[in-house]
């Protein structure tokens, strides 16, 4: 990494493997995750092929009713610190989730990295017509609501465990 070097959103890529590997362990030990792995992406190869299948669109399978995705990992150089995913959509099981979910690996979190990454993803949902974003929290989980708040988002309704809440994703033109 180079002096300054700030993260950034990109496609799916090789270049954070070894980091991506880390950041599973972290979420086994949590307890969570990764339901998305169902193949051995130790060996670089096979992380290829895992790559570039969520680069295609991850959820878009014959007889499965998600709208296009596009996913997208927040990185620092080599090192894989989260992801972002984008429902172009809301139909199917995205109705009810919204246009965007994201995760920070559990030793990234805490430093700005959603609240930074979340910001980064809006001109990607604005480039989709995406205005505003449509984006669900569970009431408890109130990392998740700063994050959204920091990044304008009003609370507009709950279904008592979660809240949704609604996100411009472009700036007005001021006319200057």
């Amino acid at each position: 990494m180079s002096f300054g070097e700030v993260p950034r959103l990109v496609p799916p890529t090789i270049r954070v493997h070894h980091s991506y590997l880390a950041a599973v362990s972290e979420y086994l030990e949590e307890g969570r995750y990764p339901d998305f792995v169902d193949l051995d992406i130790a060996e670089s190869a096979s992380f290829a092929v895992y790559t570039a299948a969520l680069r295609k669109d991850p959820r878009r399978e014959p007889g499965v009713d998600w709208p296009p995705m596009t996913l997208l990992w927040w990185t620092l150089g080599p090192v894989y610190l989260g992801r972002i995913s984008i429902w172009h959509r809301l139909e199917g099981p995205a109705a009810r989730s919204g246009h965007v979910g994201y995760d920070i690996r559990p030793s990234a979190r805490g430093q700005g990295n959603a609240t930074a990454m979340l910001r980064a993803a809006l001109p990607s949902m604005a480039r989709l017509n995406i205005d505003p974003a449509l984006a669900t929290v569970h009431r408890d989980n109130v990392a998740s609501r700063r994050v959204l708040e920091a990044n304008g988002a009003r609370p507009v309704n709950s279904d008592g465990a979660r809240l949704f809440y609604l996100l411009a994703t472009s700036i007005p033109d001021r006319g200057d």
